[in-house]
C-alpha cells in the first residue's frame, strides 16, 4: 500500500482503540499487515497457540523470505514438535515430520534426522544435544526470545513493530477540518452548522425555510474542534480536500498557488532479485549519489573512511560482499574464516544501513560458532577463495580450496557441502532468478552446474584451457558468462547450457608471453555490458556477441589491479591496485578521482598495505568497502557536499 493509505490505517486504528472495539483492532492490523503487535504475540507463544502463532506470523512474512523468517518458522515448528513427543504424541510428531517440516530439509537437513531419531527414545531429554530442553514453559520463553530478536533484525518487519506518535483523535480532527473547509464554500452558510451524516459533502442550504419532517425529531451534532497549528511549522496548509474518489489531496499554500497529490496504491516489484555482484532491478530506495571530488586525494580530510572492529586473528581479506538489504558486510579470510559485521538500528542510524558514521558490531551467534571454510585437502598459499550470499541473506555459499559449504548467515552452522575435490572449485555464482542454481568453476577449467536443493549435478561445461577465475549471470540474456586462466571469456546458454561465444581478453603490448591470469568479469545493471578486469586491464563488453567497447590499462605507477566493482547504480567503476591507490571511474572508464593510500590507510613501518578485496554497497552508489592484506576491513564514502562544502 502507498504511504498515505498506510497512514489512514493507523488513523482508523487508533479510532477503533479510543473506542475500544479490540477485535476490530486485531483485523485490521492483520488483514493491513501495517502493524505487528509483538504484546499478541508474546501471549499467543506463551499459551503454545502455535497455529494461531503461525497464523498471525504468516501475515506478515513466510519461511522462504529470508533467512530470519527461515529460522522463525523452523523454531515454530520444531518447539510444536517436541511438545508433542513430551505428550506422547507420537502420531502427530511423524504427521509433523511428513507434511510440516519436509519443507526445511535441505537446509535443516541435519536437524531434522536428529528430531526423527527420536521418535525411538521414550524421553528425547535423555539425548545429549536435547538435554538442556528444560521443561515447556521455560522452552517456550527461550523460543519467545529468539523468535522476538529475528523479529527485530528481519527488515520486513521494519516499521512494523512501533505505533506511529499520533495526537488524540486525529482522524476526528481531519474530519472536522474538511467539514469546516465544506461549510466555509456553503453558498448560504449558517452561524452554527450543524451536521448530520458524514456520506454527502455538507451544505447549509437555504437558511430558512429547510425543516425537518413532521413527527422527527434531529439530533444535531456540533464539530466545533478547531484546527491545531503546530508551533514552529514551516508552510501553513490552510485547507485539504480529497477528491471524490479519495484518490487525490489538493491543498493550496502560502507558496504555491495549488499542490496536487496523488495517492494510488502501487505494487512495488518486492520479488525482484539481486546478488552480491550484479544489482539489478533492485528493492527499497537507493540513496543520492554523491560526488567523488577532488580528482586526486590524499589526505585523511578529504573523505569519510571507517575501519571496522576486529579483535579475530589478522589473517589477509579475499572476499567481500554487502548482504543484499545493506546492513551488514560479510569478509571471508585467507584462513577461512569468515567475518560478519552488522550496523543496528537506533535513534542515530534509522534505518540500520551500512555506513560510515557508527560502528558496527562484529557479529557472531549466541553459540559463539565460527564460520570457518574447510581446508583439509589443500595447502593455504594454494586456497582460491570464492563467496557468494543467496538473495534473501539467508545463506552463503563458500569456499577456500576444499569442499564447497552452505551455511546458515544465523546460526552460523554448515548446512551442506559440495563439490568436494579434486577438482577445486576456483569461483562461484549462483542464478539470481532461482538461487538453488549454483554454477562452479573448476580448477580443471571445467564449470559445474549443480542444483543445491536436489543435491546433484545437472551439467558440465567445458571450454576453457585453464582454471576458470569468474562467473556471472544475466537474466536479461539467459546467459552465463565465464572467464578463465586462458584469458579467454565464454558464453553460456542457461536455458540448454551450451557455448553461444568465446573470445579473448585484450592483452597490453608487452605482455604476451605472460599474459594475466585472474581474469574476473560482473554484469552492469542493464544485464548486458559486462565489466571484465585483470592484473593490468580493464574493460566494458557487449554481450552475447563479447564486443570490446571501452578498455582501461594501468600504468607503472599503480601496480597490478587486485580488485573492481561496479557501483549498485552502475555509473562508476570502483578499482584498486596493488600500490594501494583506488581509482573511481564513470562507466565509460574515464577517471574520475584517485585515492592514495595516505587518505585511507594508517601507515605501517613494517608491512604495505593493500586492498586485495572490494565490494558496492548495494544502496547507496558512492560507498564502497575493501578488505585488505592485513585483516581489516574499511568502509569508504565521499564528503557531504551540502555539509563539507565541496562542489
Amino acid at each position: 500500500m502507498s504511504h498515505l493509505t498506510g497512514e489512514v490505517v493507523f488513523l482508523i486504528r487508533q479510532f477503533l482503540e479510543e473506542k475500544e472495539f479490540k477485535n476490530a483492532i486485531r483485523w485490521l492490523e492483520t488483514d493491513s499487515g501495517c502493524y505487528f503487535n509483538m504484546k499478541y504475540f508474546e501471549d499467543v507463544v506463551t499459551k503454545g497457540e502455535w497455529d494461531e502463532v503461525e497464523k498471525y506470523l504468516s501475515v506478515f512474512t513466510s519461511y522462504d523470505d529470508n533467512c530470519h523468517s527461515l529460522e522463525m518458522f523452523f523454531e515454530i515448528k520444531k518447539q510444536k514438535y517436541f511438545e508433542a513427543l513430551d505428550k506422547s504424541d507420537y502420531g502427530k510428531a511423524v504427521e509433523m515430520l511428513r507434511k510440516e517440516l519436509t519443507v526445511f530439509s535441505v537446509t535443516h537437513d541435519n536437524d531434522l534426522t536428529k528430531m526423527t531419531l527420536l521418535l525411538r527414545s521414550p524421553n528425547f531429554r535423555a539425548n545429549a544435544e536435547f538435554s538442556m530442553y528444560g521443561d515447556t514453559k521455560e522452552a517456550r520463553s527461550n523460543v519467545l526470545e529468539m523468535l522476538k530478536m529475528s523479529i527485530e533484525e528481519n527488515p520486513l518487519f521494519r516499521d512494523k513493530l512501533q505505533l506511529p506518535n499520533i495526537e488524540n483523535s486525529r482522524l476526528q480532527r481531519l474530519i472536522n477540518q474538511s467539514l469546516k473547509w465544506q461549510h466555509h464554500h456553503c453558498k448560504n452558510p449558517k452561524p452554527h452548522p450543524g451536521v448530520q451524516t458524514l456520506y454527502v459533502d455538507h451544505s447549509c442550504g437555504q437558511i430558512y425555510g429547510a425543516r425537518a419532517p413532521s413527527g422527527v425529531t434531529t439530533q444535531l451534532v456540533s464539530c466545533d474542534f478547531p484546527p491545531h497549528v503546530a508551533p514552529g511549522a514551516g508552510t501553513h496548509l490552510f485547507y485539504i480536500l480529497y477528491n471524490s474518489d479519495g484518490i487525490y489531496v489538493n491543498h493550496p499554500s502560502s507558496t504555491n498557488p495549488e499542490m496536487v497529490y496523488h495517492t494510488a496504491d502501487y505494487e512495488s516489484n518486492e520479488q525482484s532479485h539481486t546478488w552480491p555482484l550484479v544489482n539489478h532491478g533492485m528493492t527499497g530506495e537507493m540513496a543520492k549519489s554523491r560526488v567523488w571530488k577532488p580528482e586526486e586525494m590524499s589526505e585523511q580530510s578529504q573523505l569519510h573512511f571507517l575501519r571496522l572492529p576486529d579483535t579475530s586473528s589478522s589473517a589477509q581479506i579475499t572476499r567481500l560482499i554487502y548482504t543484499d538489504s545493506g546492513e551488514a558486510i560479510l569478509a571471508l579470510a585467507y584462513n577461512g574464516l569468515h567475518k560478519l559485521w552488522k550496523w543496528h538500528r537506533n535513534e542515530q542510524n534509522r534505518d540500520g544501513k551500512a555506513t560510515v558514521k557508527f560502528l558496527p558490531e562484529l557479529w557472531r551467534p549466541a553459540t559463539g560458532r565460527l564460520m570457518i571454510n574447510d581446508l583439509s585437502m589443500t595447502k593455504p598459499e594454494d586456497a582460491v577463495a570464492c563467496l557468494a550470499l543467496t538473495n534473501n541473506d539467508a545463506f552463503v555459499i563458500s569456499g577456500s580450496g576444499g569442499k564447497v559449504s552452505v551455511f546458515s548467515i544465523i546460526t552460523f552452522m554448515n548446512r551442506a557441502t559440495l563439490a568436494p575435490p579434486p577438482p577445486t572449485a576456483t569461483c562461484l555464482a549462483l542464478n539470481p532468478q532461482d538461487n538453488n542454481i549454483l554454477a562452479l568453476g573448476m580448477d580443471d577449467s571445467s564449470i559445474l552446474i549443480y542444483n543445491v536443493r536436489m543435491d546433484k549435478m545437472e551439467g558440465k561445461l567445458e571450454g576453457h584451457q585453464d582454471r576458470v577465475t569468474g562467473l556471472a549471470f544475466s537474466t536479461i540474456l539467459n546467459a552465463l558468462v565465464s572467464s578463465g586462466a586462458d584469458s579467454r571469456i565464454c558464453v553460456w546458454s542457461t536455458e540448454v547450457w551450451n557455448d553461444q561465444a568465446n573470445k579473448p581478453v585484450h592483452i597490453s603490448s608487452g605482455r604476451g608471453r605472460n599474459p594475466p591470469r585472474k581474469n574476473r568479469v560482473q554484469f552492469h545493471q542493464d544485464q548486458i555490458h559486462l565489466l571484465v578486469f585483470n592484473e593490468t586491464l580493464i574493460a566494458v563488453y557487449e554481450a552475447p556477441e563479447l564486443k570490446c567497447i571501452e578498455q582501461w590499462f594501468r600504468g607503472h605507477s599503480t601496480g597490478p589491479i587486485t580488485c573492481a566493482t561496479y557501483s549498485c547504480d552502475s555509473q562508476s567503476v570502483y578499482a584498486a591496485f596493488e600500490s594501494g591507490d583506488i581509482i573511481v571511474f564513470s562507466a565509460a572508464l574515464v577517471l574520475q578521482c584517485k585515492i592514495s593510500p595516505e587518505a585511507y590507510l594508517t601507515s605501517s613501518p613494517r608491512k604495505t598495505v593493500y586492498p586485495l578485496a572490494i565490494a558496492a554497497h548495494p544502496r547507496d552508489p558512492s560507498q564502497f568497502a575493501l578488505g585488505l592484506n592485513d585483516g581489516g576491513v574499511l568502509v569508504l564514502e565521499p564528503l557531504d557536499q551540502t555539509q563539507d562544502g565541496v562542489l
